[in-house]
C-alpha cells in the first residue's frame, strides 16, 4: 500500500514538494541539508479486532501510513491542506477502504522549520 499511495502522491503533488519519497527516518534530523518543502512516507502499524468465537479465515486489516512534511513553518497550513485534500479519500484498490485521517502533530519547530506527522489509515480484508 505504501508504494502506491507514495506514488499517487508524486503523480497529484510533484509541482508542490521538491521531493516525495519513502521517510528516512522516524523522527526529525536536526541538520536537514535537502532542499524544502519534503514529503517523506512509511508503514505504521497494522491492527485487526480480535473475536474468538470467529473462525472464518478472513480479517479487516487497519493499516497506518505515516506522513511527514517537512517546510519552513509559514508553509505549513498550505501544505498540509493539500496533502490532505490528495490523501483522504484514495485507496490502494478494490479490497481496500478510502484512506481517512487518523490524527495529525507537530513533531518539531526549530529555526522555522518544521516537521509535521500525519497518520491515515485504510483498511482492507485479508483472506487466509
Amino acid at each position: 500500500m505504501i508504494d502506491s499511495f507514495i506514488a499517487h502522491l508524486n503523480s497529484q503533488l510533484d509541482q508542490t514538494f521538491v521531493k516525495i519519497t519513502h521517510a528516512a527516518d522516524q523522527q526529525p534530523i536536526d541538520d536537514i541539508t535537502e532542499e524544502l518543502p519534503l514529503l517523506g512516507v512509511f508503514p505504521g502499524p497494522d491492527s485487526t479486532q480480535v473475536d474468538p468465537t470467529d473462525f472464518v479465515e478472513s480479517k479487516m486489516i487497519t493499516s497506518e501510513a505515516i506522513v511527514h512534511i517537512v517546510c519552513l513553518i509559514e508553509e505549513l497550513e498550505t501544505l498540509r491542506t493539500a496533502v490532505r485534500s490528495e490523501a483522504m479519500g484514495w485507496n490502494a484498490g478494490p479490497m481496500y477502504t478510502d484512506m481517512t485521517l487518523k490524527s495529525g502533530e507537530l513533531l518539531q519547530l526549530k529555526a522555522g522549520i518544521c516537521w509535521w506527522e500525519e497518520r491515515y489509515t485504510s483498511a482492507h480484508l485479508i483472506r487466509a
